[in-house]
């Protein structure tokens, strides 16, 4: 007999997840912030990139200036993945993105998942204001 499994659920509230993907306007130009920071559960992670990905969805290819801050996570195959398969679904709207990395765990995670794609350039930087002076420039 097989026993039932509850699958864990996100428990972050719906305007959590919304926070955590916005537009961020500076003159005349637009950063989409990707804000998966201090997530500890991958449920949690999980939720917020499937919002995400419903924005990006709807932007047109090559138009998307987008920011993502890692700080807070763990550098964990799960999370590798998640980024990895975001980055992917991702990249055909994105012209520039740079990757916010505060601490060492997510510092391994943003050079992880740059490597895994050599070829884009996808800095990462210690500031999120020095993200943004770099996006804006794109």
């Amino acid at each position: 007999m097989k026993t039932n499994e509850v699958k864990p659920v996100s428990r972050l509230k719906i305007t959590e997840v919304m926070g955590r993907a916005k537009f961020i306007r500076h003159e005349d130009k637009m950063i989409l912030k990707f804000d998966p920071s201090h997530l500890e559960r991958i449920e949690d992670l999980k939720r917020v990139v499937e919002y995400f990905k419903t924005m990006v969805e709807k932007m047109p290819k090559g138009s998307l200036l987008a920011l993502v801050d890692f700080s807070g996570l763990a550098d964990e195959d799960e999370v590798f993945d998640q980024m990895v398969k975001l980055s992917k679904f991702c990249g055909p709207h994105v012209r520039a993105s740079a990757i916010v990395a505060k601490d060492p765990a997510s510092t391994r995670l943003a050079k992880a998942v740059i490597n895994h794609f050599a070829k884009i350039n996808m800095p990462f930087f210690e500031e999120e204001d020095s993200a943004k002076k770099w996006l804006f420039s794109q």
